[in-house]
């Protein structure tokens, strides 16, 4: 399975690792950036370790000092990463009893998830945490879809501490596979331990190297580095998540990222976007422009104001299919409708 590559970080096999759910922070780090180095071939020219602008901006300027996202330190990281999401009032517009039941669950999962990971959920930022992942999963599920576009894969691309997981494993849905994404050594370990704390499995890349594939199985997490996009097949994804993390980016990584993401998407498929217009913006693109420029469709773009209503503006892109687009018919649909005459 591992072949020559099996000892990555010297004398740790690399099954043995991630063995614990508790995995020891420091080789875990040094495999991580083993991996790193070795796969400068799939890397496309980018330093994907140094992809997120933003950050390397705000630290520059001595913000955020807390905010490491190179060394890992194992469950304080994830303590830190729930903090980083804002801890003021988290405005919210939706208003039911379903929605507030998520809230509930998803608090639940993470404050069960924090004491696994031997940690006091005391003062760690749940309600809005729970909050931001209840509004997420209504914003991307409430749309009625005809039955060839409901969510089967779901990508979550820069997966912070790997919140997109706790209610789309715990609620009903048609998900077949989870593939969660990152570029930088601390989410993305950090991702690992989350996911081990709400019990899944986890099928990663820096275990399973070229063996590592997509397949449906319930309550598993696939994990795969952003480099490596490339082992996600054509049109074989129905959404993609990404949240506050577009923006950020440079403009090269930007455009990478949009192509990458019109070769996954099925005919059909959709990107779920949820940032700040004007904030954040580091890469300074006009987003919207871009990605009318690389054929998405806007579907769905509330009418509310950042901060007031929500923390950050939630929309739906589609990559429509070509008879949506021309009103035409699909052959072996059934009888074609009869033409008009004017």
């Amino acid at each position: 399975m591992f072949g020559q590559e099996r000892y990555l970080v010297p004398g740790i096999a690399t099954e043995d690792i991630f063995e614990n759910i508790g995995f020891d922070p420091a080789p875990a780090y040094a495999h991580f950036k083993a991996v790193y180095e070795r796969d400068a071939a799939h890397r496309n020219a980018f330093d994907w370790a140094d992809s997120w602008r933003h950050l390397r901006n705000r630290l520059a300027q001595g913000a955020l000092k807390d905010m490491m996202f190179e060394d890992f330190i194992g469950a304080e990281h994830l303590a830190r990463m729930f903090g980083w999401i804002e801890n003021s009032h988290f405005p919210n517009f939706v208003q039911d009893r379903a929605f507030d039941d998520s809230i509930a669950l998803a608090a639940e999962r993470d404050r069960n998830a924090l004491i696994a990971a031997g940690l006091d959920p005391a003062g760690r930022n749940i309600a809005n945490v729970a909050l931001y992942n209840a509004q997420d999963y209504r914003f991307q599920t409430f749309l009625p879809v005809p039955e060839r576009q409901r969510i089967r894969t779901f990508v979550d691309f820069g997966a912070g501490h790997g919140r997109q997981a706790n209610l789309w494993f715990a609620l009903p849905n048609s998900l077949d596979a989870f593939i969660a994404i990152d570029a930088t050594p601390a989410p993305y370990l950090t991702q690992i331990l989350y996911y081990r704390l709400l019990g899944l499995e986890v099928e990663d890349y820096l275990v399973r190297g070229e063996q590592w594939k997509v397949l449906p199985r319930p309550g598993t997490v696939h994990h795969l580095p952003s480099w490596r996009l490339d082992m996600i097949a054509d049109q074989s994804v129905d959404l993609i998540c990404a949240v506050q993390v577009l923006r950020e980016l440079s403009k090269p990584m930007l455009v990478h990222a949009l192509t990458a993401f019109r070769r996954m998407l099925k005919p059909g498929g959709s990107l779920y976007i949820r940032d700040h217009f004007g904030f954040h913006s580091v890469n300074q693109v006009d987003l919207d422009r871009l990605l009318l420029a690389f054929g998405f469709v806007v579907e769905w773009q509330p009418n509310v104001v950042d901060r007031v209503d929500v923390h950050g503006i939630p929309r739906i892109w589609r990559l429509p299919e070509v008879e949506a687009l021309i009103g035409g018919f699909r052959e072996g649909a059934g009888q074609a409708p009869p033409s008009r005459t004017f």
